[in-house]
């Protein structure tokens, strides 16, 4: 400028020059002359020029930013460095906070000089004793951490955080306490302040309680604004001092007493802190707490929205869990029953599912109202967070009380329920649907009576399987269970259940659900009609093979083996060559024997068998607690009937059983189809057994005289051939007459009942199976040789254990460890 003022003369000082430059001048010119001023080591003179400027500059921002880029911020901050008279420091505090009101418009700003500043600022506002300074100095930094949010880091940085609340403690300057207070809300920003969080005390936190307090509005606002932030960053030792202290106490007070500014954020300082577990303990154990579930008895709606997620939360604690439902936990539960509001449910739904997890809270609110009330949820809210949650509810009422499954079949939700599982899955959510598959289990599980579709719920549960339904175990599970009902048995065939096992334990041998599915094979073995399918598919084979390749425990194999001998004795006696008091012969047993003349070295293989309606159709194993529902699969199994006798499973069944078998039935049964021939029931057996019962009921007979009589019976039945000496002839005799009933049936399965003539094969098998029939304990037994004996018991020990002789005294007995024993024992002519 052209114009500028200048020391004229030796005799014209700096005073006078200051004269001139009076600020009713308005004149920037007169201001930047005062720059240099404030360079003099005369305190006056730059009390006088700091005066000056900050009077020119509030009235003409222009001039502020006239003279910015001419150094005026440079010699401001250096004398802010300074140590000044309080006056001075006042005025450079003023004008350096007109600085940084505009430090916008301060061209190529040197950061340095900010970051330079902030150690004096803090040093002012900390530690110097005048309002006026710890005003200034605090608005400035708000300004300068405002402008640059980096420089939040030095301030959270070496405890100052501690010194501004020193401040709030020691303060009573209202524009102190608001500028600290909003200073803190700057800073919170910092991850350094999350972490300088975490030493402050409980004491501290005391001081923004004791602000809510204040008479001043402003304070007391930002004071819950710090308390609400803080809370807010959820960090956990925060939390618990919190609620050790007064915090939490302080705004139960603001929500009881309807401060209606601070309610809302006084509920969420709550919520935020009792997320901590030790947070929400400690407050559980205070009155105020308790004072809070009195209050939400009474309060409104909107309140009772609010506040419900702080006592959602606070019922996940099973410390807690009890004291809260005998409190007002009851009454705030039934009373929030009638609000239909979608926050409300959402959160009744988690409260009731955490009550559940504790018995006397559960079986004091189960009630067929609260169940309603759940099924409704589940059925008028589109949202899923609902329908979970009252699923969840509902499934951990079943779960922890199985009374819950009557309650839901009063109220008909187990029909809904059973509906969706069986036809809704593609419209419900997996996580939904997967609670709904597991309380079917705990139905399917439960001693109660229930109404069950048993054959769509077996179609169902074999789906989720081929399609690889993520919790294999539950639904495996559920077949173990219903598989004692007569109904699933019948659809798990008629489905195709046991060739989807038999193709899993082949392909699947190396997952975590292979032994489980082998469990599940071996628990419906020992159902005949399951097991004779599984055998018609080579199960034998598939798991000897497997066990040749290491892939079936032994100890499994037995235990597979042992339910296959328990449903199918002909498979027991071919494989075993034994049969034992508790094998009990009824019908459909096949027995194999195989003669050879010694003239010409020609063999004969009759197949005898027994085939006696003696058992009941209707299944005496099932369960009364499932009425089945079937209108489909009467009408499927009287069309498979021709192609699915029990003559002609089990025939399959031996087919598949071992090539041995195989050729022996090759052998005897010829080119006919077995799907259209049919065994004829054994009318003569059925006469023996009824004239033997006749025989025997007449008189009080002991084991002894028993036997006797029942081998005498069978001596007499088959003594066709011994009316000649000739072992030659009797054998030829005795193949013409098995030629004979084999041309007369047309097949070589030859009931035992038809035989007239036999050797001790025939007569032992016939001993056993009219014992079996008639109730008396008998065993069966083939020795390697060929040897064809029985044996009964006279008592409960190893000694008392006796052979039936059928060679030399017919129906005597002969202890089992005894020489004339192990005679007998040789080798059949």
């Amino acid at each position: 400028m052209e114009n500028q003022i200048k020391i004229e003369s030796e005799d014209e000082n700096e005073e006078d020059v200051l004269k001139k430059c009076t600020p009713v001048t308005y004149l920037i010119e007169d201001a930047e002359t005062c720059i240099p001023l404030l360079l003099s080591k005369e305190s006056d003179i730059v009390c006088k020029t700091l005066c000056n400027l900050c009077k020119n500059i509030e009235a003409d921002e222009q001039i502020l930013i006239f003279l910015l880029p001419r150094g005026l911020f440079e010699r401001v901050a250096d004398l802010l460095k300074q140590e000044l008279e309080l006056d001075n420091l006042k005025y450079v505090l003023k004008l350096f906070g007109l600085i940084v009101t505009n430090i916008t418009q301060i061209p190529k700003l040197n950061n340095n000089l900010l970051y330079d500043s902030l150690p004096r600022l803090l040093r002012l506002f900390f530690l110097n004793s005048d309002d006026f300074v710890k005003e200034a100095s605090s608005l400035i930094l708000i300004k300068v951490i405002t402008f640059n949010p980096l420089l939040s880091i030095y301030v959270c940085y070496d405890k100052h955080l501690s010194n501004i609340i020193k401040v709030l403690q020691s303060s009573i300057d209202p524009d102190v306490l608001k500028n600290s207070l909003e200073l803190m809300l700057l800073l919170m920003g910092s991850e350094d302040f999350r972490d300088q969080l975490n030493y402050f005390k409980r004491k501290h936190m005391n001081i923004f309680i004791c602000l809510l307090d204040c008479d001043v509005e402003a304070i007391a606002d930002l004071a819950m604004e710090v308390l609400y932030r803080i809370s807010g960053m959820k960090l956990d030792k925060v939390s618990i001092k919190m609620a050790k202290g007064n915090t939490l106490p302080k705004m139960v007070f603001i929500i009881k007493n309807k401060v209606k500014r601070y309610t809302d954020k006084a509920i969420e300082i709550i919520e935020n802190c009792v997320r901590n577990k030790e947070a929400a303990i400690y407050f559980g154990f205070k009155i105020d707490f308790i004072i809070l579930l009195g209050f939400l008895v009474e309060c409104d709606n909107n309140t009772l929205i609010k506040i419900l997620p702080i006592f959602s939360t606070m019922t996940k604690i099973p410390v807690i869990r009890k004291k809260i439902y005998y409190e007002s936990g009851e009454d705030i539960l039934f009373q929030s029953l009638k609000y239909r509001n979608e926050d409300v449910v959402l959160n009744m739904c988690k409260i009731i599912t955490n009550f559940t997890m504790h018995k006397d809270c559960l079986e004091k609110m189960l009630t067929p109202q609260l169940i309603k009330y759940l099924l409704e949820i589940f059925g008028q809210f589109p949202m899923d967070p609902h329908k979970i949650n009252a699923m969840l509810a509902i499934y951990s009422f079943v779960k922890y009380e199985p009374a819950t499954i009557n309650y839901l079949k009063y109220t008909g939700g187990l029909d809904d329920i059973q509906r969706i599982f069986l036809e809704e899955q593609d419209g419900f959510p997996t996580n939904i649907y997967e609670m709904i598959t597991e309380i079917i289990c705990c139905v399917v599980c439960s001693p109660l009576k229930c109404k069950l579709n048993i054959p769509k719920l077996c179609e169902k549960l074999l789906d989720l399987l081929r399609s690889n339904y993520p919790n294999v175990k539950i639904i495996l599970k559920m077949i173990a269970m219903l598989v004692q009902e007569s109904s699933f048995r019948q659809q798990f065939i008629l489905s195709n259940g046991p060739e989807y096992f038999i193709s899993v334990i082949q392909t699947d041998s190396f997952s975590q659900t292979y032994q489980l599915n082998l469990n599940i094979i071996k628990n419906v073995l020992t159902y005949e009609e399951i097991s004779n399918q599984f055998l018609n598919l080579g199960l034998m084979t598939i798991l000897k093979s497997m066990m040749s390749k290491g892939k079936l425990d032994p100890n499994m194999f037995e235990e597979i083996l042992s339910g296959l001998y328990n449903s199918c004795l002909p498979i027991k006696f071919f494989d075993n060559k034994f049969l034992t008091e508790q094998d009990i012969i009824t019908s459909l047993f096949f027995l194999f024997q195989e003669y050879k003349l010694q003239d010409d070295s020609t063999e004969f293989k009759p197949i005898y068998i027994v085939n006696l309606p003696l058992y009941d159709d209707t299944d005496s194993s099932t369960s009364e607690n499932i009425i089945t529902e079937n209108p489909e699969s009467a009408s499927k199994q009287s069309t498979s009937t021709k192609s699915t006798t029990p003559e002609s499973i089990l025939l399959k069944t031996l087919n598949n059983h071992s090539p041995g078998m195989r050729a022996i039935l090759s052998y005897s049964y010829g080119d006919y189809s077995i799907e259209e021939n049919f065994l004829p029931e054994d009318d003569y057996l059925d006469e023996y057994i009824e004239d033997l019962q006749n025989e025997l009921s007449l008189s009080q007979l002991d084991v002894v005289e028993i036997t006797k009589k029942i081998a005498l019976f069978v001596q007499r039945q088959l003594s066709g051939i011994l009316l000649t000496d000739s072992e030659e002839e009797k054998l030829s005799i005795f193949k013409r007459h098995i030629d004979e009933i084999c041309a007369k049936l047309g097949h070589r399965f030859i009931p035992i009942g038809y035989l007239r003539m036999g050797y001790l094969c025939e007569k032992a098998f016939l001993f056993k199976v009219l014992c079996d029939s008639i109730g008396v304990a008998s065993s069966f037994h083939q020795e390697k040789e060929g040897l064809f004996w029985n044996s009964v018991s006279k008592g409960m020990g190893e000694d008392d254990v006796y052979i039936v002789d059928f060679k030399n005294d017919i129906g005597e007995l002969i202890q089992i460890d005894s020489d004339e024993a192990r005679v007998y024992l040789e080798k059949e002519e």
